[in-house]
Formats: structure tokens, sequence, C-alpha cells
């Protein structure tokens, strides 16, 4: 057995940065930053990580509000995650766009003084993440009225079609489900 860790060419994270928390270690889950430094000493010198990730931008933008609930302690832009990279050596190359929870990243990675070239695909996201405004508070200050207005739209429905003396069922997603369900208010009534 040695002391120094196994280096690697290939690391694949998925579906874990949601249940970092975005500062320090907390409650035995460990805080993002000591997350990904631990990938900056596996990772061989040329060696890639993709870290996978619901993204921020299409939760604001299609208020998706269902997806935070208890387990996720953190909801991701790349600029967001660019500076927890950069923080601990490491920076994106490229990246993917998936339709995974609503829209997620792909992010792959490398040590900051890698030879992989940025892609037009992640300079791209860049700027529209800061033409989206991910970067200001002010962005985020309008999400509340507008899931405000998804819960009364909903409501509304449901009253309208209770009216009409019509049943609603529902099939789907728990942990979406619920929150959703729970936050409108919505009982067997």
């Amino acid at each position: 057995m040695t002391s120094q860790p196994s280096r690697f060419a290939f690391a694949i994270v998925w579906s874990t940065f949601a249940t970092c928390t975005y500062g320090i270690q907390c409650c035995g889950i460990p805080g993002i930053g000591d997350f990904v430094a631990g990938f900056r000493e596996v990772l061989k010198d040329e060696g890639v990580a993709t870290f996978e990730f619901p993204h921020l931008l299409n939760l604001i933008r299609q208020v998706q509000f269902d997806t935070i609930y208890h387990e996720h302690f953190s909801y991701l832009s790349l600029l967001a995650v660019e500076q927890v990279l950069r923080a601990n050596g490491l920076r994106p190359f490229d990246v993917e766009r998936l339709s995974t929870h609503g829209g997620s990243l792909r992010l792959f990675c490398c040590h900051m003084g890698s030879g992989h070239e940025e892609s037009e695909a992640l300079a791209g996201l860049r700027e529209e993440e800061e033409a989206a405004g991910l970067h200001r508070i002010e962005t985020y200050a309008g999400f509340a009225p507008r899931v405000e207005a998804v819960r009364e739209s909903f409501r509304a429905f449901l009253a309208a079609e209770k009216a009409a003396g019509r049943r609603v069922a529902a099939y789907g997603a728990a942990a979406k489900g619920n929150t959703f369900l729970n936050y409108c208010g919505t009982t067997t009534d």
C-alpha cells in the first residue's frame, strides 16, 4: 500500500454536486470545494473529470421549483462551478447540455495547466449565463412571484375541475411531485 493516491485518466461524477453543501462540511456532507479538491489529487496531469448537475438557468427560466427539495443543497450554474473549480486547481474545457432533470450540464474538467482547449460550447454557455444575469442577485428576485403564480394557476385549475365534477389524478416522479403538491397545498378534497 502506498501513501500516494492512485491517479486516473478519467473520472465520472454524476448527480452528486446537488448533494454537496456550497460552503463548509455540514452534517457529514462534504462542502463542494472539499469534494472538488479531491479530483485535483487523483487526476493525471492530462486527466479528465466529468461533473453532471441540474442547470440553474433552466430552473430559473422554466420555474422548476419542484426540483428544490431536502436532499439538494446546491443549485448550480457554470459561472458558480467555474469559481469552485478554479479555487481547487481545475477548470472546465467543454460542456454538454442534457435533458435530464429538466435540463442538466455535463462539464468536462481538467487541471488548470492541462492542454485541453476550451470549446465553443463552453464559451457560449458562459456568455448565455452572463446575459441571463446569473451572476447578479437581481436575477433571482423575480423567481418567488413566478413560483407563486404557478401555484395559483394550479389551484385555479383544480377548483375549476372540481366545480365541473371532474376528478384529477397524478402520476410522476415522487420527490418532485410531492414537492409540487405540498407547496400547492393540494389535498384529496
